[in-house]
């Protein structure tokens, strides 16, 4: 290069570049005048030298930089650019291509930025895509798409005017896609966050599919259908949801196709293999397809769906329903969208399982709460039944008692008596458990003494005391122990549980009863050395008809109702009760406990208690 310089006299020397253009790399080379001091043509021919090893060196750094450099003059042409650019775009520059008439750059602002550069301002511009698919020919042939993040540069001449602006372009395509995807996983795990609050907001299977439809327009669809497969296989649509208002009504006329088995539609095709099924682009044939009949394929046209996505919402290995997606605007489903789809189905799956596991028990408690009132209404009537023959029996008995009868017929008479007597105590305590489930039982509260109420019960129980051979020891309070109650319901309470006591401790045993006041409660506890109970029956020993040993329980007698009662009118009385046991053998505690009446609180009239 500094031999042509030094062998010819040019006006400039011009550096040739990948392609066709030229950078100006020098000014002229100076000519001597007659009054200049002789020429040192080695001196010129040592700098011209340096210079054209700095142009080769420039021209390396330039020929093999790692990014995309291009050179813009005033005019907008491309005066020079370096092998990577043409390796990222896949083609060099159009001869006549100016990037002030590049409609592209111009719409995403670069072209400003460009003109700024050119008034002395240095810039960067934010990554941009580049996809030959939607910038056309502009200056693309490859159909690559990628990610450029650029700086405009410029340059300024000697005069201090800029001449040039270099754009200095870095592929950032791996960035941007890893944080667009970032980005994409969020919004998914919010939108799958928030799907499934609303999912478990409430057990109305209808209305949280609805809600769930809703969700899903316009997040992951511009609409949205979900399908779901009855319990005799047949399919019903539970939900649709349109983004526009105005296609809502479509969306609505459409229920009247569901996927019917054979059907060439893709949530019928999702019900029977299992797999979802993406149709990026829904063209007239593929609409055609996949359309039931001419009125349905009329539908699917007005509906203007471009791409669909369905889905099925699965359940172990069932599947219980398909979700159906659709674009209708410029937005096209892609295999990426495929999971987040699948997970908003299993959530879908898991709440309609809910659901419908909670509708199932829901009417398994009707039919036990209506078996439960059926039973309720037959004691009652069966007591109210028995109850008539037994007062003509217990009559009998007590007139023949009055007679002089000969020694083996009072003894029968007593059996008899004593049955009748027992008879029509199980009769009674069938007719209260009717009464206290029904709310029917009726309490006179007044202020009692509860040592008092103690006293008569066991007035009630010496009888069976005594046959067993019992001992009650009873341990009370000097001062009364004030309770506002029922007297003969507060009665009957502690009665039950000394009747419970005898009953279950062998004979000979030792019966212990105790009161004693809290702050604002008199505790009662009745202690029995008896068969005791089991640790796993404890939590169900005041249920209806519940006995920890029923073979026991029969030959000593009772329904296993006393305690249900007990507990009922404890609770009644706005006080509760317990039972502890170490285990069986062990006997048995109970725990009674009831508000103590307040100071100067006055007579209440009679009601029922609810």
């Amino acid at each position: 290069m500094a031999k042509a310089m030094l062998s010819r006299p040019a006006s400039r020397v011009a550096l040739q570049f990948a392609g066709h253009y030229t950078w100006p790399a020098m000014d002229e080379v100076p000519q001597p005048s007659p009054q200049s001091a002789p020429l040192d043509h080695d001196a010129l021919r040592t700098r011209l030298e340096g210079l054209g090893s700095s142009l080769h060196l420039l021209q390396e750094i330039v020929f093999h930089a790692p990014v995309s450099l291009q050179l813009f003059d005033t005019s907008g042409r491309c005066v020079l650019f370096n092998p990577k650019h043409t390796e990222l775009f896949g083609a060099m520059p159009p001869e006549d291509y100016n990037v002030f008439e590049d409609t592209v750059l111009e719409g995403a602002g670069v072209l400003e930025r460009l003109r700024q550069a050119f008034a002395g301002k240095r810039s960067v511009i934010p990554p941009l895509w580049y996809d030959a698919r939607e910038l056309g020919n502009v200056h693309l042939d490859t159909g690559r798409r990628f990610a450029l993040s650029a700086e405009l540069v410029p340059l300024r001449m000697t005069g201090g005017d800029v001449t040039h602006v270099m754009a200095v372009a870095t592929d950032v395509t791996e960035a941007v896609l890893a944080r667009e995807k970032a980005e994409a996983a969020a919004r998914g795990a919010a939108f799958l966050s928030e799907a499934g609050r609303l999912l478990n907001s409430s057990l109305d299977l209808g209305q949280t599919l609805s809600q769930l439809a809703r969700l899903a327009t316009p997040t992951l669809a511009d609409y949205c259908i979900v399908d779901l497969v009855e319990a005799d296989g047949s399919v019903r649509r539970v939900a649709a949801a349109h983004a526009d208002r105005l296609g809502q009504p479509i969306l609505d006329e459409m229920a009247n196709f569901p996927p019917v088995p054979g059907s060439p539609q893709p949530a019928r095709r999702v019900l029977d293999s299992g797999e979802p099924e993406l149709l990026p682009e829904l063209d007239a044939d593929l609409l055609a397809e996949r359309s039931l009949d001419p009125v349905h394929h009329q539908l699917l046209r007005r509906l203007g769906v471009r791409s669909h996505l369905a889905v099925p919402m699965r359940s172990g290995h069932r599947i219980v329903g398909a979700i159906s997606l659709g674009y209708v605007l410029a937005r096209r489903y892609r295999p990426e969208d495929i999971p987040l789809a699948e997970a908003l189905a299993s959530r879908a799956a898991v709440a309609i399982d809910n659901a419908r596991l909670y509708g199932a028990l829901a009417r398994s408690e009707a039919a036990l709460r209506e078996l439960d009132r059926r039973k309720d209404e037959f004691i009652a009537v069966l007591a109210h039944e028995l109850r008539n023959p037994l007062s003509a029996i217990s009559n009998v008995g007590w007139a023949l008692r009055s007679q002089a009868l000969r020694p083996e017929m009072e003894r029968s008479v007593n059996i008899l008596a004593r049955q009748t007597g027992r008879l029509t105590g199980l009769v009674n305590d069938l007719m209260d458990v009717s009464r206290i489930t029904r709310g029917l039982v009726v309490l006179r509260p007044r202020e009692v003494d509860l040592r008092e109420l103690i006293d008569r019960a066991l007035e009630s129980v010496q009888v069976l005391v005594q046959d067993q051979g019992h001992a009650v020891t009873v341990e009370c309070p000097d001062t009364a122990v004030p309770v506002r109650g029922d007297p003969a319901r507060l009665e009957q309470i502690v009665v039950n549980l000394l009747g419970n006591a005898v009953k279950y401790t062998d004979p000979g045993g030792r019966i212990r009863v105790s009161l004693r006041t809290t702050q604002d409660r008199a505790v009662l506890q009745v202690h029995d050395p008896g068969i005791g109970i089991a640790p796993e029956f404890l939590p169900r020993i005041f249920d209806m008809f519940a006995q920890a040993e029923p073979g026991l329980s029969r030959s000593r007698g009772g329904l296993g109702i006393g305690l249900t009662i007990a507990r009922r009118l404890v609770e009644l009385h706005g006080g509760r009760i317990e039972a502890s046991s170490v285990g069986v053998g062990q006997g048995a505690t109970f725990t009674v406990e009831l508000p103590l009446a307040s100071p100067g609180a006055g007579e209440a009239g009679a009601g029922p208690a609810a």
